[in-house]
């Protein structure tokens, strides 16, 4: 279930979800809107692994109207520049 929230304008909304606990693989997804939340669509699907000595930390945001980030999961930020309609992925470890 997504878990983070960001809103880059009134009407365009993005939903994340975060890091868990445990072990095994994950996929985190992020959603986008581009009506106020009428209609969702899926933006990012990043099939993952857990790892349990991982720090367990997220964070979805924007800077401005088009800018945004989010890092669900702990080795990749992924970046859109466009108001959340395409985002970027880059690996951090």
């Amino acid at each position: 279930l997504p878990q983070l929230i960001a809103a880059a304008s009134p009407t365009h909304l993005a939903l994340a979800t975060a890091p868990t606990t445990g072990s095994g693989p994950i996929t985190y997804t992020l959603y986008v809107s581009a009506d106020g939340g009428a209609h969702w669509s899926l933006a990012v699907s990043d099939p993952e692994y857990l790892d349990a000595a991982a720090p367990g930390s997220a964070f979805l945001g924007f800077e401005d109207s088009l800018v945004g980030r989010w890092v669900g999961f702990e080795g990749a930020i992924w970046t859109t520049q466009d108001g959340g309609a395409l985002w970027t992925r880059r690996p951090f470890l």
